[in-house]
């Protein structure tokens, strides 16, 4: 049996950074993240990445999340 991890991430940057419902900084904002928030990454397109804080999810730009990227 093998046991899949979801790929781990965390805010980086200065000041709060953005979740928005969609991937664009025009859809709604969902939520205000501090550096350091700790969260799950799905997938990264456009440079906009799915992420998961709790039952929190929304979408991040990818520049402000450290984890995100190719491997």
């Amino acid at each position: 049996m093998s046991l899949k991890l979801a790929p781990g991430g965390m805010v980086i940057g200065k000041g709060l950074a953005e979740m928005h419902e969609r991937g664009s900084v025009g859809s709604p904002l969902m939520w205000k993240l501090e550096p350091g928030v700790v969260g799950t990454l799905g997938d990264c397109k456009a440079n906009w990445c799915e992420f998961s804080v709790g039952k929190r999810s929304g979408f991040v730009e990818a520049s402000r999340l450290w984890g995100a990227g190719e491997p």
